[in-house]
């Protein structure tokens, strides 16, 4: 059975045929084919892992053990196979995408796959997957032959490549690694920032900053993706961080990551994070000791009070503007249909009465623009952007939001609407007003240019491509009057 959990699990897929990662990527001439190799070469890695289109969700199903759904990370969309051939039983399953999930295995449109664990002989995981309507092949060896039951399995490639079959990854779990932002500050338990000091002519790093301002404060992070570690080089210094032999000093100026001293693994909790350095497996913490006062050192094998670190974003300001929406991968989904209180009016003469009939509920709208792999931490940013909403049954983006924003915050506004409708009510006659509004969710991934100013005044300008766009509105007003006669 492949490991998951109750909850959905962040991973990437490597290919055991190419080494490559698999991507999304929509084909606008080739209805289902939406996932490619990308090259993996390399440093390459870290760039790959770190694009929303390289990661995936695997859900587990609610209704059927062993059972999964798989969602894009990029544009919250689910896989779903579907057969590329002629209806002969000739072809191959590929993936499309849907926007919602399916647990019906009777219908073309179920979500559901099968993984399929392999083990190699380095015992090294790595899966296939299957549609779930079709029987597992009853060894590893019956999977590597070319039988006809290599046509249930999906097709993957672009290209040239687009016909060869691409069956087995090896799966990187993602869900337990912590994005931390490029240019950070630690605080430690004292209150005090993390700041790059010499003593006694070493590269120490100490507790002692009160201000975040402070340039000795900055670090910037290096993630590497594949194996979940980072390293962290102080800016002041230039030279990244090392066990030395448990003091942390800052004095590595390797550019690999190799030296496992220099590699350090985040382990997150609830309002701080617990930093483990590779080299000795201990944590590290603040410690006074040597002629050397709350100084960081790897001392410990558990996160105890003084190994409590709170990251905070060496940013002293922030813009983010640029917003473009990817409407063609935007998914409208949650449609439900909110009932309004029935208005009556009743004429009990023999003459026509007007009437204005008014109808009054409540709508409420949200908002939420986030990132679905970059972390932002506690900085207020000077943000402008559309706003995307449904309307008509499709996605438009309505006037533009300008204001201090609170990344990942959700603005809801609930307001009572009113609607006048003029009845003329026939002599002796009740006439009910009935209405109906459609509420529907919205997720649209947009691109977006960062601009932030750092503590040191350097002025760091980035494009990203993991925005996420979140929102809630109502929509497809309806209403009838009907006439009963009172007689």
């Amino acid at each position: 059975m492949f490991p998951l959990t109750d909850s959905p699990k962040c991973v990437a897929f490597r290919s055991k045929r190419t080494g490559n990662y698999l991507r999304s990527v929509a084909f606008r001439s080739q209805e289902g084919k939406f996932f490619a190799d990308q090259s993996s070469a390399g440093d390459g890695d870290n760039d790959v892992l770190a694009s929303p289109y390289a990661r995936f969700y695997l859900e587990p199903s609610k209704e059927h053990e062993g059972l999964i759904h798989v969602r894009c990370c990029y544009n919250n969309k689910y896989w779903v196979a579907k057969h590329d051939g002629d209806g002969s039983g000739c072809g191959h399953w590929i993936i499309g995408i849907v926007n919602e999930p399916d647990d019906d295995l009777s219908k073309p449109s179920c979500t559901l796959f099968q993984p399929v664990p392999l083990t190699d002989k380095d015992s090294n995981l790595s899966i296939r997957f299957l549609p779930p309507q079709h029987q597992t092949p009853s060894s590893e060896s019956d999977m590597e032959k070319e039988t006809p039951q290599e046509a249930c399995y999906l097709l993957l490639g672009t290209g040239a490549d687009q016909e060869k079959p691409v069956h087995e990854f090896t799966v990187l779990d993602l869900s337990q690694q912590l994005v931390l932002p490029k240019y950070v500050a630690f605080k430690g338990d004292n209150d005090k920032y993390l700041s790059a000091r010499v003593i006694q002519r070493y590269n120490y790093l100490e507790f002692a900053a009160t201000d975040i301002a402070d340039p000795t404060v900055l670090n910037i992070i290096h993630p590497n993706y594949a194996d979940g570690n980072i390293r962290v080089k102080s800016n002041h210094f230039d030279r990244f961080w090392r066990r030395s032999p448990n003091w942390i000093w800052a004095d590595s100026p390797d550019t690999h990551s190799r030296n496992r001293d220099t590699l350090f693994r985040v382990v997150q909790l609830s309002g701080y994070i617990g930093l483990q350095n590779l080299g000795n497996y201990n944590f590290c913490k603040r410690l006074t000791a040597d002629r050397k006062k709350n100084c960081l050192n790897a001392a410990v094998s558990s996160i105890t009070e003084e190994a409590k670190i709170r990251v905070e974003e060496a940013v002293l300001s922030r813009e983010i503007y640029n917003v473009e929406f990817n409407l063609s991968e935007a998914k409208i989904y949650g449609e439900k249909a909110l009932s309004i209180p029935n208005v009556h009016s009743v004429n009990r003469t023999s003459e026509p009465n007007k009437k204005t009939l008014t109808l009054k509920y409540e709508e409420t709208e949200s908002k939420t623009w986030s990132s679905t792999v970059s972390m932002k931490i506690g900085v207020m940013a000077k943000f402008r952007a559309g706003i995307p909403i449904i309307a008509n049954g499709k996605i438009e983006v309505s006037t533009e939001f300008s204001a201090e924003y609170e990344w990942g915050a959700s603005i809801v506004k609930t307001t009572t609407q009113e609607v006048n409708y003029e009845a003329v009510v026939p002599p002796m006659t009740k006439v009910t007003l009935r209405a109906a509004v459609t509420q529907g969710s919205v997720d649209v991934p947009f691109s977006y240019t960062q601009r932030d100013v750092l503590v040191t005044g350097e002025v760091v300008t980035t494009r990203m491509d993991d925005g996420m766009f979140s929102g809630i509105n109502n929509y497809n007003f309806n209403y009838e009057t009907t006439e009963e006669s009172i007689v």
